[in-house]
């Protein structure tokens, strides 16, 4: 595995510089390449599992289940309020709290995943190889087009990016990411749109 160092901005609170290690690659592995690669069951077979297996997690999810796929990890349900700015109720008693929540509206956010135990000693024993250099905050990010291959390859995965994980995605600061994220959302030839709250959502 090839790997940069990344200077991380926009989530520390102090005077410090901070860097965390980044995988360098960008592609994505489809689940058409998973399949032809895959041993042990036929093509046709695999491409009638997957569909079923991904329905039956979003059923048990969507009632409010966690979901243990052995050797692969725990699917759960992420909810959150409708209305961001109910999150802080500042000094109230415990009454005033269960009025103050009594109407308000909770919705599904997303699902959260936790790899298997085992899965994750096996990476840890894996080391990356070579590393391929250095990402600062105040230097050239490289190309946009690189980002952008990025930037899909999370929501592929997150379904949106905000401004700060944009900005520790690409080690950016916050105000870079803003200004190039307004670019990509206003043009339609990058497939990205607005989403609530001014995330940003691949279009397909």
């Amino acid at each position: 595995m090839d790997y940069v160092i990344q200077e991380n901005t926009g989530m520390f609170n102090d005077e410090k510089r901070h860097f965390f290690p980044r995988a360098a690659s960008t592609h994505q592995i489809s689940t058409k390449e998973l399949i032809q690669n895959a041993t042990g069951l036929r093509q046709g077979e695999m491409e009638k599992v997957l569909p079923e297996l991904r329905d039956q997690i979003i059923k048990y999810v969507k009632m409010g289940h966690t979901v243990k796929i052995d050797g692969l990890g725990v699917f759960s349900p992420a909810l959150k309020f409708e209305d961001k700015g109910v999150n802080s109720t500042e000094m109230m008693s415990d009454e005033e709290v269960k009025k103050f929540y009594k109407n308000k509206s909770v919705v599904f956010d997303t699902v959260n995943f936790s790899i298997d135990a085992e899965w994750k000693r096996e990476m840890r024993r894996s080391k990356p190889v070579s590393k391929q250099g250095f990402i600062f905050s105040n230097s050239d990010k490289g190309p946009i087009e690189d980002r952008i291959v990025r930037t899909k390859a999370y929501l592929e995965e997150h379904g949106y990016i905000t401004i700060g994980q944009y900005a520790r995605l690409h080690g950016m600061a916050n105000s870079s990411a803003q200004k190039e994220m307004q670019i990509l959302k206003l043009n339609a030839e990058y497939g990205f749109g607005k989403g609530a709250g001014g995330h940003m959502v691949l279009v397909k």
